[in-house]
């Protein structure tokens, strides 16, 4: 799902790809992958980021 959000970025679908890194954190943390969820929860800071970037 990272990859996914980071494709949705590139394209300009900030929303998408905030969901799909939400998705993923959540999925890591259930999984008890914590290295994982950290880089899911960066990339949706990112994106976060660069949404806010764009719109101005």
């Amino acid at each position: 799902m990272l990859n996914l959000g980071g494709a949705l970025v590139q394209v300009g679908r900030f929303e998408k790809a905030i969901d799909a890194h939400t998705r993923a954190a959540t999925v890591f943390r259930e999984l008890g992958d914590l290295h994982a969820e950290k880089a899911a929860l960066e990339a949706w800071a990112v994106t976060h980021n660069e949404r806010r970037l764009r719109q101005s």
